[in-house]
């Protein structure tokens, strides 16, 4: 035997052949492989048709899932990055631009990477990330006819994407629950074509469209509830600059269950819907506020880092642009300039400005860049939280939380009801500042809207424990 193919005097097809592993699957004739004549004849007639505008924007984008389980992280990828969204931060040198690793809004990619996402997770993660999401359920008032206009529709433009959640075994495939984008469609043979993300499994197919209806009508057994697809369109929301919700607080560990967090958040909101005693001072109850916050988080060491945390790192501030670096300072400045910053800032010691605490210290960055010696401490993020808390309350614009309901008789004369009441007062004596401070301002509402935005997305799904795409075929975990 050849000795190139021994190792230790053992073949190595020996070797392989200790664990079961696999290179590729064959499609189901169900399936039109992309690549064949069939298909690249289906390709040129969808073309004709005026079907295929939206395969120039995610096709160059087509990518295959780093993980067995990320191919609903894989296809909004390729979505963001097909429809020239911004992330507004650094994926590696000096570019900015869309990758797995960067999408940690509303879960954890450790949990992702066990578990994959549902529908509603997704929905989630993308509109933290510059989309409007619209959910359809197969079985819920949905129609083929509806799913083929929507197809159409999407097919035929430039700016939108569609992505659907299909069960593997009605095409024949091997698998369970998986997602893919939509890249074109054939009106003549009514069918679609799937940009596989799993391209280590199955290559890209054209596949009859009422079956890909039939296997979007099946019960994703983690939720019990229909598979379907995602609308997406590009939102006007920018992207947050420093501030992004704690990877703790996500759809697989929501404040509805017990945990850690659970006792947390609700220690936190019955504390805030305590009565104010009569002649407090507004800067008192902001004072008490503060050390009662700080005080839960040395309390609940492993929740991690409260409800905020950054998004920035020493290395990633260094590799923006000159233009990012300002909005940033611009930001930073702004909130220093804030009354309720200002109150904040001199209720805390300089040891819990800057020391181990609920927020984030590893994102305590040197601001040579901006001219700063610290850019982020603690009141940094205390004044955002506070302006975020106003989801909470029942004039909030999203609606009640479920998990945490605020009547409105609780609401009056609470200490919630004081900070938001000092928060509204001195931000419209802040609408009228002055032309330099104006960007800040915008920057910092769009901060805040988006983290509350984010947290209400968050909370409104319910928890997912169990794994969701084993392919029982080989004991694998693989969608």
């Amino acid at each position: 035997m050849n000795r190139s193919l021994l190792i230790f005097d053992k073949p190595i097809y020996k070797l392989m052949s200790s664990k079961v592993n696999f290179y590729r699957r064959k499609l189901p004739e169900l399936c039109i492989e992309f690549a064949s004549d069939k298909g690249k004849r289906l390709f040129k007639e969808a073309l004709d048709n005026d079907y295929m505008n939206v395969y120039f924007k995610l096709g160059p984008q087509l990518r295959t899932q780093d993980e067995p389980a990320y191919c609903g992280l894989s296809s909004l990828v390729m979505l963001l990055n097909g429809l020239a969204i911004d992330p507004g931060k650094v994926w590696k040198g000096v570019w900015r631009w869309y990758h797995e690793n960067m999408l940690e809004c509303c879960t954890s990619l450790s949990e992702v990477k066990e578990k994959g996402v549902t529908m509603d997770q997704l929905s989630c993660i993308a509109k933290c990330n510059q989309l409007n999401s619209k959910i359809v359920y197969a079985n819920e008032n949905a129609t083929v006819e509806d799913f083929r206009n929507n197809v159409k529709e999407v097919c035929s433009s430039d700016n939108s994407g569609i992505i659907v959640s299909f069960g593997r075994n009605v095409l024949q495939q091997t698998g369970t629950g998986h997602f893919s984008p939509i890249g074109g469609y054939h009106p003549g043979e009514d069918h679609v074509l799937i940009l596989e993300p799993a391209r280590f499994k199955y290559s890209p197919y054209w596949v009859h469209l009422p079956l890909l209806w039939k296997a979007m009508n099946t019960v994703d057994q983690n939720t019990g509830k229909s598979r379907g697809y995602l609308l997406l369109t590009r939102s006007s929301d920018q992207p947050t600059l420093i501030f992004q919700i704690s990877r703790l607080l996500n759809v697989y560990n929501p404040i509805a269950i017990d945990s850690s967090f659970s006792s947390y958040t609700g220690k936190m909101m019955s504390f805030l819907k305590s009565r104010v005693e009569c002649n407090t001072s507004v800067e008192h109850v902001i004072e008490t506020v503060t050390k009662t916050l700080l005080q839960l988080s040395k309390t609940y060491q492993d929740v991690e880092n409260g409800l905020l945390l950054s998004s920035l790192s020493r290395e990633s501030l260094q590799s923006l642009s000159p233009n990012h670096q300002e909005a940033i300072s611009l930001l930073v400045e702004y909130i220093e300039s804030m009354e309720v910053y200002k109150i904040i800032r001199d209720s805390v010691t300089e040891k819990e400005c800057c020391g181990q605490n609920v927020f984030d210290t590893e994102a305590l960055v040197d601001g040579s860049a901006t001219g700063n010696n610290c850019i982020l401490c603690l009141p940094h993020f205390l004044a955002i939280m506070m302006h975020v808390l106003d989801i909470f309350t029942p004039e909030s614009r999203y609606g009640v939380i479920k998990q945490y309901p605020i009547k409105k008789n609780d609401y009056d004369g609470s200490i919630l009801q004081q900070v938001m009441i000092f928060i509204k007062q001195t931000n419209a004596i802040d609408e009228e500042v002055e032309n330099t401070k104006l960007r800040g301002r915008h920057l910092f509402l769009n901060e805040v809207n988006q983290l509350q935005r984010q947290l209400y997305n968050i909370l409104s799904l319910d928890s997912v424990k169990k794994p969701c795409c084993v392919d029982f075929t080989s004991g694998i975990h693989v969608r």
